[in-house]
């Protein structure tokens, strides 16, 4: 009997390990202010940075100058353009493609991803504060509008045909930001602002 109820309870992880391995798609979050939204051009960037990286997803939102529409949000792969400034880039181009490159690197068949919601000249202790829970009670109109932004952009990767088959994981965030906070009284609190955050 005892044999028996062993092998009930070995059975499910037997079959798990004869299932097909899932390959993931490392998300990466970008925010921030102004150098995460791109301020440079990409025309005196060598042609691998200018040209659109076919293999990394990308899904960002830039918002508009003062005066103009909302832009929606765009689902296409990396490239430079999510900028204000024209054919402009922030980190994520060059960011991404190391990460890509050090994924195949490794022999694996996973995939990367980049989702970014950045808007310039914008504070961590009132606009990106976080509320200290999971619910938006009590965050920031700009780390809401992020959160918003992420969630869409996990959907759009999930909905993705070429992504069938593969885990969507969030793993990290690359975070530009923190001089609008250095001329206010609230520099002092940055450190503990982000570890909230």
């Amino acid at each position: 009997m005892k044999s028996l109820l062993l092998l009930i309870a070995l059975l499910p992880m037997s079959l798990s390990a004869l299932e097909t391995p899932r390959h993931v798609v490392h998300v990466i979050l970008i925010g921030g202010q102004s150098n995460a939204v791109g301020q440079e051009s990409a025309k005196d960037l060598p042609a691998l940075y200018r040209e659109p990286q076919e293999n990394i997803p990308f899904y960002y939102q830039v918002e508009p100058q003062k005066g103009k529409a909302p832009a929606e949000p765009v689902y296409t792969t990396l490239r430079p353009g999510a900028s204000k400034v024209e054919g402009g880039m922030g980190p994520e181009v060059s960011f991404g493609m190391k990460l890509e490159e050090a994924v195949k690197k490794s022999g694996s068949k996973d995939r990367v991803a980049v989702i970014k919601y950045a808007v310039g000249g914008t504070n961590l202790y009132a606009q990106w504060k976080a509320g200290g829970d999971s619910s938006m009670k009590g965050d920031g109109p700009v780390y809401r509008s992020f959160q918003k932004v992420v969630g869409q952009g996990l959907e759009a990767l999930k909905a993705d045909p070429k992504l069938e088959g593969y885990e969507i994981r969030t793993d990290a965030m690359l975070w530009v930001q923190g001089e609008a906070d250095l001329g206010h009284d609230h520099a002092a609190d940055y450190a503990a602002n982000l570890t909230a955050f």
